[in-house]
């Protein structure tokens, strides 16, 4: 019977994409939650695949069609795990994704950095060097280091990094948010640093230093939270953005017209941000500012990243990276639909 609605879904999935496939989704997904429930009731989780096929369903965004696959991706291979279905049926890890008919969307695959570009021509990197005060540049910085957002960015202070110890990182405090009343995500997770990155923090830090040295405007804020203006206070998030925008408009107009790398995106960053950067291209982190992480096992990665273990996007994104290594039967047996599992 399982076949038989994967069956189903494949035709879905290659039919072509119009308001009947939402008609179809729905259908496939009312027969799949009944025998996926009957077939969880043993494993006394019913209410978790209850809960994942609802969310499908209440979901009507335009890259609706993505969520889907993503999220039946999850449960197939939750089935996997516990032996319920044969591991020849999950035929989804070879799919393409559906192209949604909306509006350009730029990929943030274009954000990578590439090993046939040289690090001063990274976009990171360029952006960076545009900056043209210090404060700019923490900003820059502490986005491509930690991959947060602009909210968890503004509420970074100095006493968050530890820089002396052999393994220098940064505590980042998360967007909570609630589902059925309990927090979805951790209060904090921890970035670890790459030792350049070590060196440009505590040089940036001592120039904000010297410049308040001698200014008869000081705050409070100055040396708490990293990122502050020219007085020392903690900026609004519609500054910080504004000084993004700023800082890319100048990059794409510094380097439009470069003959052998040109800015590969618009002169807006829309579509691009730094938590899609660096949480879910592996390479980014090999990369980008010299840092090197070849040499990390799997879990270490992960956590690297900011992903809990098991996460499916990392179990995807590293298996491309280090194809001599075949996680396969290990994905199997870290699948996170939500639940830790002993």
């Amino acid at each position: 019977m399982m076949t038989h609605y994967i069956d189903q879904y494949l035709d879905y999935r290659y039919s072509r994409v119009d308001k009947s496939t939402y008609i179809s989704d729905r259908t496939i997904l009312r027969c799949a939650k009944k025998y996926f429930t009957n077939q969880m009731i043993d494993e006394g989780r019913p209410k978790i695949i209850s809960e994942q096929l609802e969310k499908i369903q209440s979901d009507y965004s335009k890259d609706k069609h993505n969520r889907v696959l993503a999220k039946m991706r999850m449960l197939v291979d939750h089935l996997i795990r516990f032996e319920l279905i044969d591991n020849q049926n999950n035929v989804f890890r070879s799919m393409q994704k559906v192209q949604v008919p909306t509006e350009e969307k730029r990929h943030k695959g274009f954000f990578e950095s590439h090993k046939d570009i040289p690090t001063e021509h990274h976009t990171i990197t360029r952006l960076y060097n545009t900056a043209d005060d210090v404060h700019k540049k923490l900003l820059i910085l502490l986005l491509s280091v930690t991959g947060g957002r602009i909210n968890e960015v503004l509420k970074v202070k100095w006493t968050d990094f530890d820089l002396d110890s052999d393994t220098p990182h940064v505590r980042i405090s998360e967007s909570k948010k609630k589902s059925g009343g309990k927090l979805v995500k951790d209060d904090t997770r921890l970035m670890f640093l790459d030792p350049a990155h070590v060196d440009k923090l505590k040089e940036l830090y001592k120039q904000i230093a010297e410049k308040n040295k001698n200014s008869s405007i000081m705050c409070k804020d100055t040396y708490t939270y990293v990122v502050t203006n020219s007085h020392g206070e903690r900026p609004s998030r519609t500054t910080i953005y504004n000084w993004y925008r700023n800082i890319w408009k100048k990059a794409y107009e510094k380097y439009k017209c470069h003959k052998e790398y040109p800015f590969p995106h618009g002169d807006t960053p829309t579509g691009y941000t730094f938590q899609a950067y660096r949480r879910h291209l592996i390479c980014s982190y090999r990369e980008s500012f010299g840092e090197n992480y070849t040499k990390s096992n799997h879990e270490d990665l992960q956590l690297m990243i900011g992903h809990v273990v098991g996460s499916t996007v990392t179990d995807r994104e590293y298996t491309l990276f280090n194809k001599e290594k075949v996680l396969q039967r290990q994905q199997n047996n870290k699948i996170n639909i939500g639940v830790k599992f002993a």
